[in-house]
Protein backbone atom coordinates (compact mmCIF):
# COMPACT_ATOMS: atom_id res chain seq x y z
CA UNK A 1 0.00 0.00 0.00
CA UNK A 2 1.50 3.41 -0.85
CA UNK A 3 0.67 6.47 0.64
CA UNK A 4 -0.24 9.74 -1.29
CA UNK A 5 2.13 12.52 -1.61
CA UNK A 6 0.86 14.68 0.98
CA UNK A 7 -1.06 13.04 2.79
CA UNK A 8 -0.01 12.52 6.40
CA UNK A 9 -0.50 9.53 8.97
CA UNK A 10 -2.49 9.04 11.45
CA UNK A 11 -5.93 8.28 12.12
CA UNK A 12 -8.78 9.66 10.07
CA UNK A 13 -11.84 10.92 10.69
CA UNK A 14 -13.86 12.19 7.77
CA UNK A 15 -13.61 11.62 4.06
CA UNK A 16 -15.74 13.60 2.01
CA UNK A 17 -15.97 13.67 -1.96
CA UNK A 18 -17.25 16.72 -3.83
CA UNK A 19 -20.68 15.59 -5.04
CA UNK A 20 -20.73 18.03 -8.25
CA UNK A 21 -16.39 17.62 -8.91
CA UNK A 22 -15.48 13.72 -7.76
CA UNK A 23 -11.50 14.73 -7.86
CA UNK A 24 -12.27 17.47 -4.65
CA UNK A 25 -12.01 15.02 -1.65
CA UNK A 26 -11.27 16.09 1.87
CA UNK A 27 -9.47 14.04 4.52
CA UNK A 28 -9.42 15.14 8.28
CA UNK A 29 -6.87 13.85 11.02
CA UNK A 30 -5.33 14.30 14.21
CA UNK A 31 -1.67 15.20 14.84
CA UNK A 32 0.19 11.99 16.68
CA UNK A 33 -0.01 14.45 20.07
CA UNK A 34 -3.42 14.64 19.64
CA UNK A 35 -3.24 18.35 19.90
CA UNK A 36 -3.92 19.10 16.09
CA UNK A 37 -7.02 18.94 13.79
CA UNK A 38 -5.66 18.72 10.39
CA UNK A 39 -7.68 18.44 7.04
CA UNK A 40 -6.25 17.86 3.73
CA UNK A 41 -7.41 18.06 0.15
CA UNK A 42 -6.66 16.89 -3.08
CA UNK A 43 -8.40 18.22 -6.21
CA UNK A 44 -6.74 15.81 -8.25
CA UNK A 45 -8.83 12.66 -7.26
CA UNK A 46 -5.92 11.71 -4.62
CA UNK A 47 -3.11 11.87 -6.44
CA UNK A 48 -1.44 14.46 -4.50
CA UNK A 49 -2.81 16.30 -0.98
CA UNK A 50 -2.18 19.47 0.60
CA UNK A 51 -2.68 20.59 4.03
CA UNK A 52 -6.20 23.06 3.71
CA UNK A 53 -5.82 24.00 7.10
CA UNK A 54 -5.12 23.10 10.82
CA UNK A 55 -5.94 24.29 14.03
CA UNK A 56 -6.38 22.91 17.88
CA UNK A 57 -9.89 21.26 17.11
CA UNK A 58 -11.15 18.47 15.59
CA UNK A 59 -12.47 17.97 12.28
CA UNK A 60 -15.92 16.33 11.99
CA UNK A 61 -18.37 17.12 9.06
CA UNK A 62 -18.00 18.53 5.53
CA UNK A 63 -20.74 20.12 3.43
CA UNK A 64 -20.53 20.86 0.18
CA UNK A 65 -23.19 23.13 -2.18
CA UNK A 66 -24.65 21.87 -4.68
CA UNK A 67 -25.91 24.87 -5.98
CA UNK A 68 -22.85 26.94 -5.31
CA UNK A 69 -19.58 25.35 -6.69
CA UNK A 70 -16.41 26.12 -4.18
CA UNK A 71 -18.76 26.40 -1.49
CA UNK A 72 -17.80 24.12 1.25
CA UNK A 73 -18.82 23.93 5.08
CA UNK A 74 -16.37 22.41 7.89
CA UNK A 75 -17.72 21.05 11.17
CA UNK A 76 -15.01 21.31 14.06
CA UNK A 77 -15.10 20.79 17.57
CA UNK A 78 -14.57 24.67 18.11
CA UNK A 79 -16.85 26.02 15.48
CA UNK A 80 -17.63 25.88 11.55
CA UNK A 81 -15.31 26.98 8.95
CA UNK A 82 -16.63 28.07 5.30
CA UNK A 83 -14.27 28.16 1.89
CA UNK A 84 -15.95 29.57 -1.53
CA UNK A 85 -13.32 28.22 -3.73
CA UNK A 86 -12.86 25.03 -2.63
CA UNK A 87 -10.85 24.79 0.12
CA UNK A 88 -8.42 27.16 -1.09
CA UNK A 89 -8.48 29.72 1.59
CA UNK A 90 -11.28 29.75 4.65
CA UNK A 91 -13.55 32.32 6.60
CA UNK A 92 -14.62 31.32 10.33
CA UNK A 93 -14.32 29.98 12.93
CA UNK A 94 -18.37 30.65 13.07
CA UNK A 95 -20.05 29.56 16.40
CA UNK A 96 -16.81 29.15 18.35
CA UNK A 97 -18.12 28.51 21.57
CA UNK A 98 -20.21 25.26 19.99
CA UNK A 99 -18.55 21.52 19.55
CA UNK A 100 -20.13 20.84 16.07
CA UNK A 101 -20.16 17.09 14.20
CA UNK A 102 -21.78 17.39 11.29
CA UNK A 103 -22.87 20.43 8.31
CA UNK A 104 -24.80 19.94 5.34
CA UNK A 105 -25.46 22.67 3.03
CA UNK A 106 -29.51 22.44 1.00
CA UNK A 107 -29.21 21.41 -1.92
CA UNK A 108 -30.89 24.25 -4.27
CA UNK A 109 -30.00 26.85 -1.66
CA UNK A 110 -26.53 27.40 -0.69
CA UNK A 111 -27.12 30.44 1.47
CA UNK A 112 -29.11 27.57 3.85
CA UNK A 113 -26.79 25.76 6.11
CA UNK A 114 -27.40 23.43 8.69
CA UNK A 115 -24.93 22.41 11.87
CA UNK A 116 -25.51 19.74 14.29
CA UNK A 117 -23.55 20.14 17.93
CA UNK A 118 -22.65 17.80 20.16
CA UNK A 119 -25.04 19.11 22.38
CA UNK A 120 -28.24 18.00 20.59
CA UNK A 121 -28.96 21.64 19.14
CA UNK A 122 -29.39 21.39 15.16
CA UNK A 123 -28.79 25.37 14.19
CA UNK A 124 -29.56 27.19 10.61
CA UNK A 125 -28.54 30.13 8.66
CA UNK A 126 -30.66 31.29 5.95
CA UNK A 127 -28.06 34.05 4.94
CA UNK A 128 -24.80 32.01 4.39
CA UNK A 129 -23.35 31.64 7.76
CA UNK A 130 -23.79 35.81 8.98
CA UNK A 131 -26.64 34.52 11.50
CA UNK A 132 -27.63 31.35 12.85
CA UNK A 133 -30.35 30.41 15.18
CA UNK A 134 -31.88 26.77 16.56
CA UNK A 135 -33.70 24.69 14.35
CA UNK A 136 -35.74 21.71 14.97
CA UNK A 137 -35.83 22.13 18.84
CA UNK A 138 -37.19 19.40 20.94
CA UNK A 139 -34.95 16.71 20.06
CA UNK A 140 -33.61 14.28 22.95
CA UNK A 141 -30.32 15.53 24.83
CA UNK A 142 -28.18 13.51 22.52
CA UNK A 143 -25.35 14.57 20.01
CA UNK A 144 -26.30 15.46 16.50
CA UNK A 145 -23.78 12.91 14.88
CA UNK A 146 -25.16 12.67 11.43
CA UNK A 147 -27.00 15.37 9.00
CA UNK A 148 -28.31 14.56 5.67
CA UNK A 149 -30.72 16.77 3.82
CA UNK A 150 -32.46 16.36 0.34
CA UNK A 151 -34.62 18.89 -1.29
CA UNK A 152 -37.57 17.08 0.66
CA UNK A 153 -36.27 16.74 3.85
CA UNK A 154 -34.00 17.28 6.34
CA UNK A 155 -32.69 14.46 8.63
CA UNK A 156 -30.75 14.02 12.14
CA UNK A 157 -29.40 11.39 13.54
CA UNK A 158 -28.76 10.99 16.90
CA UNK A 159 -26.46 9.06 18.95
CA UNK A 160 -28.89 6.45 21.02
CA UNK A 161 -31.78 8.32 20.31
CA UNK A 162 -32.68 7.46 16.29
CA UNK A 163 -33.38 9.41 13.26
CA UNK A 164 -35.42 12.43 13.01
CA UNK A 165 -36.68 14.37 10.15
CA UNK A 166 -38.23 17.38 9.59
CA UNK A 167 -40.10 18.15 6.13
CA UNK A 168 -40.02 22.65 7.02
CA UNK A 169 -36.22 22.64 7.79
CA UNK A 170 -36.97 22.74 11.64
CA UNK A 171 -38.71 25.96 11.24
CA UNK A 172 -41.34 25.40 14.03
CA UNK A 173 -40.49 24.82 17.51
CA UNK A 174 -41.86 22.16 19.94
CA UNK A 175 -40.83 20.33 22.49
CA UNK A 176 -43.31 17.42 21.47
CA UNK A 177 -42.00 14.52 18.43
CA UNK A 178 -44.82 12.36 18.77
CA UNK A 179 -47.26 14.45 16.58
CA UNK A 180 -48.09 14.57 13.24
CA UNK A 181 -48.17 18.73 13.15
CA UNK A 182 -44.56 18.53 14.53
CA UNK A 183 -41.59 19.30 12.04
CA UNK A 184 -39.31 16.86 13.75
CA UNK A 185 -40.48 12.97 14.32
CA UNK A 186 -39.14 9.75 14.44
CA UNK A 187 -38.58 7.54 11.75
CA UNK A 188 -40.16 4.39 11.68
Amino acid sequence: TSVAAGLADGSYFEISVSPLDPDLVFASNLSADQTTGRLFRTTNGGTVWSEAVSAPAVFAGVGFSRSAPGTVWIATSTGLLKTEDSGGTFTGPFLTRTEFRDVVVDPLDARIVYAGTRGALIVKSSDGGQNWAAAGTGLPRATVARLVITPQALYAGLAGSGVFRSHDGGDRKSTRLNSSHIPLSRMP
